[in-house]
């Protein structure tokens, strides 16, 4: 089986999942076993009269979703989703079955990925000077949709992760009680259960066409899931900044310069900066495990010369000139990178208290650094959470940005392959004189 590969679907879309009978699932959580016994690609929900029903749902490539139908028992879904799979030439791994067919599929990964542990990304030299050298073939230009919008996958990620394993333990914050953070599962905490494990078995075969649940599509579902019935997501889907979009930018606003990040995380602008050609790139970062990884991170993309200060950018004045500053901030307290004291969402610990200590000071620094007719970028989102907590990051940073004497330039977007959602990069340009 670890050698199979899908044949592509049949082009059909089916009814899609919107305004269907059913409202919300039944089922809230499985036991480990019953991830395996029930039915591969049925989900139970309730209609508004209340009584169960069962529908099936084949997703025929990553991020494609298939209705087949919405039925009384999870039997008559299972064949309907069984008939699908098999003319797509899926293997089958539950009900129904046929004998000289392997029953035992999800379970033999289970005991596989119990056995060797979680799925890091390698980390030896030669896996990432050939993980790099194919990055550096790539043509930015092409990213380019057009003169405001950049397309991108995530190629570089696991590039990144390899030298920040410790990352699959972040946890994205759910909420925040007086007893302290109350945090989804990490990726290897969602890994380390039983359930978790085999709801990211599952939708190895079923939501992304992998079968033979290869390492690197185990280990971003268990970032997607926690081990409840509901699958959509539930766990910390920890990001890094594309590596792709960052050389992209920085090819464009300072080619062979010198930039600045004040908040480095994973390691995306710093590999970005790199496959786009800047001279030098100077960044802050608290964390002391990820500011290793980053060191060590470095020490591959010779001949960038690589500045790091293990400090919160609040606490970094710049005596050097940049010709471009780009970040993209923390959330807040979205996701928790670690309890030391030099978090920004720890050392100021209320939405009023972390604009005025953490962002206010990180902008006007960023500000200062960049020389004149040089450009600073800001990667932000809205949050639903943060507006519901009084901060409004995108409306913040446009008006601290705009009070420091800059001017804007046209929003810039980039937009993931597949995805319909186009993230903005603010873009302003310090005055000449």
């Amino acid at each position: 089986m670890e050698t199979w590969r899908k044949q592509p679907a049949a082009t059909r879309r089916l009814p899609s999942l919107e305004g269907c009978c059913c409202r919300f699932r039944v089922q809230r959580h499985w036991q480990w076993q019953q991830m395996i016994e029930e039915p591969l690609g049925v989900h139970a929900f309730c209609n508004q009269s209340g009584l169960p029903r069962f529908h099936a749902i084949f997703c025929p490539e990553p991020g494609e979703e298939e209705f087949l139908g919405c039925f009384e028992t999870p039997e008559a879904a299972a064949s309907a989703w069984d008939a699908r799979a098999r003319e797509a030439e899926w293997p089958v791994a539950n009900f129904p079955q046929d004998e000289e067919e392997s029953q035992t599929l999800l379970l033999d990964k289970f005991t596989i990925y119990r056995s060797r542990g979680f799925p890091y990304p390698p980390s030896d030299t030669a896996w990432r000077q050939e993980q790099l050298k194919g990055l550096l073939k790539v043509n930015l230009t092409e990213l380019w949709r057009s003169e405001e919008q950049v397309d991108y996958e995530n190629s570089a990620d696991d590039l990144c992760w390899s030298f920040h394993p410790h990352g699959f333990e972040v946890s994205k914050t759910r909420h925040v009680s007086k007893a302290g953070p109350v945090l989804k599962p990490s990726a290897l905490e969602t890994f380390e259960s039983n359930a978790g494990l085999m709801k990211s078995l599952r939708t190895c075969v079923e939501r992304c066409g992998d079968p033979s649940c290869s390492p690197k599509t185990v280990r971003e579902e268990c970032r997607f899931h926690d081990d409840s019935m509901v699958f959509q997501g539930g766990g910390s889907w920890i990001a890094n900044f594309p590596a792709l979009v960052a050389a992209a930018l920085f090819r464009r606003f300072a080619p062979g310069g010198v930039v600045y990040d004040p908040c480095a995380g994973w390691g995306g602008r710093l590999l970005g900066a790199r496959l786009g050609g800047v001279k030098k790139y100077i960044a802050c970062e608290p964390s002391a495990q990820t500011f290793d990884g980053l060191q060590e991170f470095a020490q591959l993309l010779a001949p960038l010369d690589v500045e790091l200060h293990p400090c919160g950018s609040e606490d970094l004045d710049l005596t050097e000139q940049v010709d471009m500053a780009f970040t993209s901030p923390p959330y807040f307290n979205t996701e928790w990178y670690s309890d030391e004291q030099t978090q920004s969402h720890i050392r100021f610990p209320t939405v009023e208290k972390w604009r005025a200590g953490f962002l206010q000071p990180t902008l006007s620094k960023m500000a200062a650094a960049v020389r004149p007719g040089g450009h600073l970028l800001l990667s932000v989102t809205k949050r639903r959470s943060h507006r519901r907590a009084g901060l409004d990051l995108e409306a913040d940073v446009q008006q601290m940005v705009s009070e420091l004497g800059l001017v804007q330039e046209p929003t810039l977007r980039m937009q993931r392959a597949g995805s319909a959602d186009a993230r903005p990069i603010y873009v302003w340009r310090k005055r000449k004189t």
